[in-house]
């Protein structure tokens, strides 16, 4: 999963509805948003490596690191374009900041956590924070992802 270490600054309380609908879309809850999925995504990696560890099976949180991407889309169009700009000449493409993600796919070194949880930023090996290794928010995001997933079939 691509997570971020933005999930490191939210919590998600009180633990609600995930499929709820945002009060409002002004940019600043855009941005605790994205925290807040960044923290679902690691609680539900961390979650589904517990779950899986007696078959040796490990879900990786990989934190590619700061990408130029258009993340300010919804901001005021000069704002946008600004921090576009700025984003597109001091940080890494979409490509080149996958690599870490290409690397634990591919290469032997990273065969490692077999089972347990684990948490990458950049290619390091880090311990995820917060509520991302809470294993009861992690059973409560699984089950409410399963909840969604299923009436959506309906």
């Amino acid at each position: 999963m691509i997570g971020s270490e933005e999930h490191r600054q939210h919590t998600f309380e009180p633990w609600g509805q995930l499929d709820s609908t945002p009060a409002s879309a002004s940019w600043l809850d855009a941005m605790a948003r994205y925290g807040s999925s960044k923290l679902l995504l690691s609680a539900a990696a961390h979650e589904l490596s517990r779950r899986w560890a007696a078959d040796k099976l490990t879900v990786y949180d990989v934190c590619p690191g700061p990408v130029a991407s258009d993340i300010a889309r919804d901001t005021p169009l000069l704002v946008a374009w600004a921090v576009a700009a700025v984003l597109h000449m001091m940080l890494p493409s979409a490509a080149e900041a996958a690599l870490p993600v290409v690397a634990l796919a591919v290469d032997p070194a990273f065969a490692f956590g077999r089972g347990a949880p684990v948490h990458h930023h950049m290619s390091e090996a880090r311990a995820a924070g917060g509520n991302a290794i809470d294993e009861a928010f992690g059973a409560w995001v699984l089950a409410q992802s399963l909840d969604i997933s299923l009436r959506s079939l309906l």
